[in-house]
C-alpha cells in the first residue's frame, strides 16, 4: 500500500506533542482493551465516535449550566463529560474511523466545555475572572498553536494539559480546601500555558 492509498491517520494536524504521541496511542490502546465489551456494544448499536463526542459536549455544557445551582449534579455531569471524552478515541480506533477531522472535532468540543465551565465558576465566585480568562485564552492558543505546529512539522516536544487536574480540583475547592486554592491552581497552570504560547508563537513565526 502506497502512502497515497493509506487511510487518513491521526498523526499530523492534531493537537498532540511529539513526546506524548506514543503515550497517547499506548493509553488509547490500553483503554480499548479494557473497554472492549463497551466498544463492541456501541459499535453493534451504531453509536459512532462523533455521537459520543456530541454527547460529551452536551454533558459538559449541561454541567456548566448546573454548577451554579446544583453543584453535585453539575459535578456528575462533568464526570460524564470526561468519561465519554475518554471513550470516543478508543471507539474510533477500534472501528478504523480515527481521523484528523474526528480529532479536531473532539478537541474543539473539549475547548468549548473548558470555556463554559470557567464561565460557570466565575459566575458563582468560585474562580476569579482574571485567572479564568487567562486560563481559557492561553489554553485555547496552546491547542491551536499545537495543531498549526504539527501541520508545519515542528511539533511541541511536550505540552501541558491541565483541564483534568482543574476539573478534579473543583469539588475539592468546594468542600475540602480554601476556595482561593482553585485560583492558585489556575494561575500556576497559566504560567506554564503562557510559556507554551510564547514558544509556540516564536516557532511558528520562524517557520513561516
Amino acid at each position: 500500500m502506497t502512502d497515497s492509498e493509506k487511510p487518513e491517520q491521526e498523526t499530523q494536524g492534531d493537537c498532540y506533542a511529539e513526546g506524548e504521541r506514543g503515550f497517547m496511542e499506548w493509553n488509547q490502546s490500553l483503554r480499548g482493551r479494557a473497554l472492549r465489551p463497551v466498544l463492541e456494544f456501541l459499535n453493534e448499536n451504531d453509536i459512532t465516535p462523533n455521537t459520543l463526542t456530541l454527547f460529551s459536549l452536551l454533558a459538559g455544557l449541561l454541567a456548566a449550566l448546573a454548577l451554579p445551582f446544583l453543584k453535585i449534579l453539575g459535578l456528575v455531569l462533568l464526570l460524564v463529560h470526561v468519561l465519554l471524552d475518554g471513550i470516543d478515541g478508543p471507539l474510533a480506533r477500534s472501528t478504523g474511523t480515527a481521523s484528523k477531522k474526528g480529532s479536531f472535532t473532539d478537541t474543539a468540543s473539549d475547548q468549548i466545555v473548558v470555556f463554559a465551565v470557567m464561565l460557570a465558576l466565575v459566575s458563582m465566585n468560585a474562580a476569579g475572572a482574571a485567572a479564568a480568562m487567562v486560563y481559557v485564552f492561553s489554553y485555547t492558543l496552546v491547542v491551536g498553536f499545537s495543531i498549526i505546529r504539527n501541520r508545519l512539522n515542528i511539533p511541541y516536544s511536550w505540552l501541558i494539559r491541565p483541564r483534568f487536574i482543574v476539573y478534579a480540583w473543583i469539588p475539592v475547592s468546594f468542600w475540602l480546601a480554601p476556595l482561593w486554592s482553585l485560583d492558585f491552581l489556575l494561575w500556576s497552570c497559566n504560567v506554564l500555558l503562557v510559556a507554551k504560547v510564547v514558544t509556540g508563537f516564536l516557532k511558528i513565526r520562524e517557520k513561516i
